[in-house]
């Protein structure tokens, strides 16, 4: 295989990327990338709930610097001999010795070597296992007679098998020159931007002022424009390929209130085609000719 790649869940007896066997880096390493850090969403979410003595944390499953963790049914901690407040943690060992807890959902005090424990811990305790080696789940208070007070869950869901669920693009610092009268013109030269979308769905340039839609979706177009302090005529706005319609600003808005920025929110469901685009541009107008369009800022959101 080429040196920078690699595939696992081949059987280790065959040829080619199968001839080499998995070991524990190889295996982390491919969890991390593909199923994040944090709670999986299956079964009960490891919902964390107290009464009386017992904290309880529901079935599922969990990923922790690429070791897995699964509880195929409720878990406890019996806090009948404790007093303060804790960490519930998941822990994973990969030490060489026993990590010390208060309490943990094997029945004792410590989360051995080479295994993933969901515990209950001092803040002292957390220190000595390090940050890189386990998750906070939720701080859990207990009285003085080991009765459970209070239960703060904190729901670290794993986030890195997808992406963000708002996309979005945005540029800033375009203009425009408005040399016909009652004429759109594209917003360009923006002075910052560039962006590309956390699933390169979704371009914004800052040259041309082009945002440019791969996906379909539900998007939210939110800009201002400031235009120049001549207060004669009317002033408005649009985005090009989308059959907007906004608020014209009358002379006696811009006169009386001084209204020399104009800013607007739209919202609406874009179809793409497979395989093909759509783009749009931000633009300026104004009634009688010789306007300017100063500075400009628009934001897209795929919500």
């Amino acid at each position: 295989m080429a040196s920078n790649e690699r595939s696992l869940g081949w059987n280790t007896t065959t040829v080619n990327d199968g001839s080499t066997t998995y070991d524990t880096a190889r295996m982390i390493a491919m969890e991390t990338k593909t199923l994040g850090n944090g709670i999986l969403i299956t079964g009960a979410n490891l919902a964390i709930s107290g009464a009386s003595s017992t904290l309880t944390i529901g079935d599922g499953a969990a990923l922790i610097n690429g070791y897995f963790y699964e509880s195929t049914t409720a878990s406890t901690i019996i806090t009948s001999t404790l007093n303060g407040t804790y960490t519930l943690a998941l822990i994973a060992n990969a030490s060489g010795g026993s990590f010390t807890v208060a309490f943990s959902t094997a029945g004792t005090a410590t989360v051995l070597t080479s295994t993933v424990r969901m515990a209950l811990c001092t803040s002292g305790q957390l220190t000595t296992i390090g940050a890189a080696n386990y998750i906070a789940f939720a701080t859990v208070v207990v009285g003085a007679t080991g009765l459970i007070t209070s239960v703060a869950s904190f729901y670290p869901y794993a986030v890195g098998r997808q992406n963000p669920a708002t996309q979005y693009v945005t540029i800033s610092g375009g203009t425009a020159a408005l040399t016909t009268a009652s004429t759109y013109v594209d917003l360009t030269a923006y002075t910052s931007g560039n962006s590309t979308s956390t699933d390169n769905t979704m371009t914004a340039t800052a040259a041309t002022g082009a945002i440019t839609i791969t996906t379909s979706g539900v998007y939210k177009f939110s800009f201002w424009m400031h235009y120049d302090t001549n207060t004669t005529g009317t002033r408005n706005a649009a985005i090009r390929n989308l059959n907007s319609h906004f608020m014209t600003l009358t002379a006696s808005q811009l006169v009386n209130n001084s209204v020399s920025v104009y800013q607007a929110d739209y919202a609406l469901y874009i179809p793409v085609t497979p395989g093909t685009t759509v783009t749009y541009f931000l633009q300026g107008w104004a009634s009688n000719a010789t306007r300017n369009v100063t500075d400009s800022t628009i934001t897209v959101a795929r919500v």
